[in-house]
C-alpha cells in the first residue's frame, strides 16, 4: 500500500493515511509517525512497569500506585456515567474534529500545536478507533484524581482527603470530561506537576534524578504546548529549587537548568524548527488576536476621527464595514470567538491582501492598541467578564421542573464563576508576599502571569482558557478548608 501504513499495536489494525512519497510533506509525516511509534512504545512500558509493581513488589512504590488507583477507582463511576450520556454525540468542537483529521492522515498541524496532533496519533495507536482520544482523556484524568487524591490523603488524612475528590466534582470538570481538545489535557498535567511539588515540599521528600527528569519534562509541555505557559519557563526550575534542597548546590543547579533548556529546545523543534527564525508562523498564529482585539474595540467605543489613518491602513487587509456589520450582527457575542474571520458571511479579510498588507495592518493595529489603552483595556476586560460568566441564574416559576432547572442554574453560575478564583489567586498572591511565604507566592504568582498572559492576549473569551488558574485556585481553596475543618495546624502556604 503506496499511500498508508499498516500497524499493529496491542493486536488492533490501524491505518494512517501518508502524504504520498513524491510529496513534500511525506518525510516530515513518516518522522511524526516514528515518534509517535516510540511515545506509544514508551506508554506500554510505563504501564507494564506499573503492572510488574502491583503484582510481585511489596514496597512503598506499591503501596503507593495501589491507593492511586483505589482513590481513581472511587471517581470512575463519575467518568463512565458522562462518558456514556456524552460519548455518543462524538467530540466536543468542530476544532477536535479537525485535530482528529490531521492526526489519521499525519499531517502536521502547528496551529493547535504538534504535540495537540501527537496526543492523538499516540492515543489512536493505542486505542484504534475514533474516541481513543477521548479515552485517553479519561484515562489521564482517572489518575490524577487518583493522585491527587491520594496524596492529600496521606498528609491530611483518610477522612479529611475525601474532601479533595470535591475539586473534580466541579461542574466544567465533569462537563470538559470527554473533551479531548489540549486545554482539557493540559490543566491536568499542570494540576498532577503541582499537586507533586506541593506534597513534597510539605513532606519533606527528596527527588531522584528520574523523578527530576520527568518534572522537567512536564515543565516544558506545558511550556511549549500554549503560548501562556511562557512563564514555566522560568517558574519551573526555581520551585524545584525551592521544593528539593539537594538541587541546591552549584553542579546541581547547572545540570538542572542546562537539562530544563535542552528538553525545552528539543520539544519547540518540531513546532518552531531547528534555526531561530520562526516570525513567520508566530505571526500568522498572531492574527486572530489582531482581528479580534480591533472588531472589539470597534464596539468599544474606539475613536474613529483620531486613528482615521491607522484604521486606513487597517481596512486595506481587513475591511472596516465588515468589522462594522459583524459587531452590529453578534454584539457582545463577538467576544466568543474571531468570528470576523470565521464566519463566511463577513469575509473579515480582502482575498486580494498579503504579506505586505498584513504587516502594515498589524503596525498599524499595534499603534492603535498603543494610542487608546483605555478602550483596549476596557475591550479586554469586556472578553474577561463574557468568559468569566458564561451562565446565568434563572427562575421559571415554582414547579418541580422550574425549580430543578433553577437548582442547576444556580451550580453551573457559581462553578464557572472565574472572578472566584482569579480573586482568590491574586489574594493569596498578595497575603503571600506580605508574610513572606515564598513558594506560594511563586505559585500564585505564576497563576497571575497565566491569567494575565491570556487576559490580554486571547483571541477569543472561552472559560478554558483560564482553566489552569481555576483548577490550582480551588485545590489551594479545598486545602485550606481540609485544614480548617480538621483543625489540622500544619502550615500548607
Amino acid at each position: 500500500m503506496e499511500n498508508a501504513i499498516q500497524n499493529k499495536i496491542l493486536g488492533e489494525r490501524i491505518v494512517f493515511a501518508f502524504p504520498e512519497k513524491t510529496e513534500a510533506g511525506y518525510a516530515l509525516a513518516l518522522t511524526d509517525y516514528r515518534i509517535c511509534r516510540v511515545l506509544a512504545l514508551i506508554v506500554v512500558l510505563a504501564a507494564l512497569y506499573a503492572l510488574k509493581i502491583l503484582i510481585f513488589d511489596r514496597d512503598e512504590k506499591h503501596d503507593r500506585l495501589l491507593d492511586v488507583l483505589k482513590c481513581g477507582l472511587l471517581y470512575l463511576p463519575v467518568i463512565v456515567v458522562v462518558l456514556m450520556i456524552k460519548l455518543p454525540a462524538g467530540f466536543v468542537t468542530s476544532d477536535e474534529y479537525s485535530i482528529l483529521n490531521d492526526a489519521t492522515h499525519l499531517i502536521h498541524d502547528t496551529w493547535f500545536n504538534y504535540l495537540t496532533v501527537f496526543y492523538y496519533i499516540v492515543s489512536l495507536m493505542l486505542l484504534p478507533f475514533s474516541h481513543g482520544p477521548i479515552i485517553m482523556k479519561a484515562l489521564i484524568e482517572f489518575f490524577v484524581v487518583g493522585y491527587t487524591v491520594s496524596r492529600t490523603k496521606a498528609y491530611f488524612g483518610k477522612k479529611p482527603g475525601m474532601f479533595m475528590y470535591i475539586l473534580f466534582l466541579l461542574y466544567p470538570v465533569i462537563a470538559y470530561t470527554t473533551s479531548a481538545h489540549r486545554l482539557p489535557v493540559y490543566f491536568l498535567i499542570y494540576l498532577a506537576l503541582f499537586v507533586k511539588l506541593f506534597y513534597d515540599r510539605l513532606e519533606n521528600r527528596a527527588i531522584t534524578a528520574k523523578g527530576a527528569f520527568f518534572m522537567l519534562l512536564a515543565g516544558a509541555v506545558l511550556t511549549q504546548w500554549r503560548t501562556e505557559g511562557i512563564y514555566l519557563l522560568v517558574l519551573i526550575p526555581i520551585l524545584m529549587f525551592m521544593v528539593y534542597p539537594a538541587l541546591r548546590g552549584r553542579k546541581q543547579a547547572i545540570i538542572l537548568i542546562v537539562s530544563y533548556l535542552a528538553i525545552q529546545y528539543i520539544i519547540s523543534i518540531p513546532q518552531n524548527g531547528i534555526g531561530s527564525d520562526v516570525s513567520g508562523a508566530a505571526n500568522d498564529r498572531m492574527k486572530p488576536f489582531y482581528a479580534y482585539t480591533i472588531t472589539n474595540m470597534y464596539r468599544n467605543g474606539l475613536d474613529l476621527e483620531k486613528n482615521a489613518d491607522d484604521l486606513a491602513i487597517v481596512d486595506r487587509y481587513m475591511p472596516i464595514d465588515a468589522i462594522r456589520a459583524i459587531n452590529e450582527h453578534y454584539e457582545d457575542i463577538n467576544y466568543e470567538d474571531v468570528l470576523i474571520l470565521m464566519n463566511e458571511e463577513f469575509g473579515g479579510i480582502r482575498p486580494e491582501a498579503g504579506y505586505t498588507e498584513y504587516y502594515e495592518f498589524t503596525q498599524a493595529l499595534k499603534r492603535i492598541f498603543g494610542n487608546n489603552p483605555d478602550v483596549f483595556a476596557k475591550t479586554r476586560l469586556g472578553a474577561f467578564r463574557y468568559a468569566a460568566l458564561p451562565y446565568h441564574i434563572t427562575f421559571d416559576g415554582y414547579g418541580v421542573k422550574a425549580l430543578a432547572k433553577t437548582a442547576i442554574s444556580i451550580v453551573k453560575t457559581v462553578s464557572y464563576n472565574l472572578f472566584i478564583p482569579v480573586i482568590f489567586a491574586a489574594f493569596l498572591c498578595i497575603y503571600c508576599l506580605i508574610r513572606r511565604k515564598w513558594y506560594t507566592f511563586f505559585v500564585s504568582g505564576g497563576l497571575m502571569a497565566h491569567w494575565f498572559i491570556v487576559f490580554i492576549l486571547a483571541p477569543a473569551s472561552y472559560f478554558k482558557y483560564y482553566f489552569p488558574v481555576y483548577i490550582m485556585a480551588y485545590f489551594y481553596i479545598i486545602v485550606l478548608l481540609i485544614r480548617y475543618f480538621s483543625h489540622d495546624k500544619r502550615a500548607v502556604v
